[in-house]
């Protein structure tokens, strides 16, 4: 049984590679942790996160369970929030991190900050593992190679992902689909993902 889970400062990581053992490895940032408020509005009191979704997102590669990538918002999230974004990937099962935000905030053209969030990895069989991530700006996408990772791209048309927050990112294996969670513009989905992937590289190349 595979464990990996984060908390706002440490990766816990659990496999057959550990002998099951739980290891516990400090994350390379710390992140925020939601910010909780009430108040009350027609007479019911009201709470809940003011980030609206979760300010750190998890994504293991389902090829190997060593790989595993981590961002969110910086610790300090006060307004707008300060400290450097990033986009971090482990091979080793969170021992090891390294910023792959390379070109992320240029790419989606905003004059603020990226709002990386709803990690995926998605392989796709010949090339590489690609790397997806919710922005400000929609969709983008990068890969684990050496010769790609860090340069980032908007994955699709504003006809199949609107120019908003991406919180969420999954995959439905079966149908090969493609699925994206927007903030206030609803969910969008992309069938055929990975021949869209396969055809998004061989752009790129």
């Amino acid at each position: 049984t595979v464990l990996v889970a984060v908390n706002s400062t440490h990766l816990l990581h659990r496999s057959k590679r550990n002998n099951g053992a739980v290891m516990i490895h400090p994350l390379p940032q710390k992140f925020a942790e939601p910010v909780v408020w009430t108040q009350f509005k027609y007479g019911r009191l009201l709470h809940g996160p003011l980030s609206h979704f979760k300010t750190v997102s998890l994504a293991v590669s389902p090829d190997d369970s060593q790989i595993v990538a981590v961002t969110g918002w910086p610790e300090s999230l006060q307004g707008n929030a300060v400290g450097d974004e990033g986009v971090w990937l482990s091979t080793n099962g969170g021992e090891d991190w390294v910023d792959i935000i390379g070109n992320l905030v240029e790419a989606t053209g905003t004059i603020g900050r990226a709002r990386p969030a709803g990690l995926l990895f998605l392989p796709i069989p010949g090339i590489a593992t690609a790397v997806l991530v919710g922005t400000v700006n929609g969709v983008f996408v990068t890969w684990t190679d050496a010769a790609h990772v860090g340069f980032w791209a908007r994955l699709g048309s504003c006809n199949e992902f609107p120019l908003v927050m991406v919180p969420g990112i999954s995959y439905e294996h079966y149908s090969d689909t493609l699925v994206v969670a927007t903030l206030g513009r609803g969910v969008y989905v992309l069938r055929g993902a990975t021949k869209h992937l396969m055809r998004f590289r061989q752009q790129q190349d």
